[in-house]
Order: structure tokens, then C-alpha cells, then sequence
């Protein structure tokens, strides 16, 4: 038999870690719930601001489990451009993206690129990309 816990529910859940926990945890149990949204852009596509942030929570997280950070790590190495940098992927359009998300905006890829970069060199994997095509 399957167990369905309402909206209802998990707001209260939610009210109590956030009360009760740290601030992690209650950001931690809104993203899990899926009550949490950055509220930039609605759209089912990766995106490297996306990505940054994640590499932020594992950096909060330190899982055990390395597979999320070699997995971001594989996606970030796959979308660097040749150029070096980072930018949002085109489809990101069909989402009306606020203007720090559009992609081939130069400043928006320096910012992204800066970030991703950040936050390489504090997990130890700026080996793992062209980290000096990217400074």
C-alpha cells in the first residue's frame, strides 16, 4: 500500500526542521520536499548556475558519497567551452531567464566562470577541468 503525505504535511515537516534545525538543515529539507525554488527560472534543463550552487551544497554537505561531485564535476567538464569559460546552454531561452542567465552575455560568463571556478579550487578539482583555459 502506498503512502501519500500531503502538501499540508510537509509544510509542517518543514516548519519544524527549519524551527528546530540549523539553517542548512532546514534548506537541506525544503530542497528534498521539492518546497524549495532559487525562483531565477522555471524549466526542466541544467544549467551552470544551477551547477555552481550544487557544488556549494556539497560543499556545505561533504558527502561520504563521491559520485554527485564527480558526476557535476564530468558535467562541467563537458559543457567548459573551447574558450575556456562557462556559459548557459542556449535552450535556457525557452524559460524566460532573468538577464544574469542569458547566455552570450559576456559579463554573465565571466560571473559564471569565476564562480565555477571558486568553487573548484575550494573542492580540490580544478585539475579536473581546463582550470587555466578558464582563469
Amino acid at each position: 500500500m502506498d503512502h501519500v503525505i500531503s502538501e499540508d504535511a510537509l509544510a509542517r515537516g518543514l516548519e519544524y526542521v527549519r524551527r528546530n534545525g540549523s539553517e542548512l538543515m532546514g534548506a537541506l529539507a525544503a530542497h528534498a520536499t521539492g518546497l524549495a525554488s532559487d525562483g531565477d527560472m522555471e524549466g526542466v534543463l541544467s544549467t551552470i548556475s544551477q551547477t555552481w550552487q550544487g557544488l556549494q551544497w556539497l560543499l556545505w554537505t561533504c558527502p561520504s558519497d563521491s559520485a554527485p561531485l564527480d558526476r557535476t564535476v564530468d558535467f562541467l567538464r563537458r559543457t567548459q567551452h573551447v574558450g575556456g569559460y562557462w556559459d548557459e546552454p542556449p535552450g535556457i531561452l525557452e524559460f524566460n531567464p532573468p538577464p544574469w542567465m542569458v547566455p552570450g552575455n559576456h559579463a554573465n560568463q565571466l560571473w559564471l566562470t569565476s564562480a565555477v571556478c571558486c568553487k573548484l579550487l575550494e573542492l580540490g578539482r580544478q585539475a579536473d577541468v581546463r582550470f587555466e583555459a578558464a582563469l
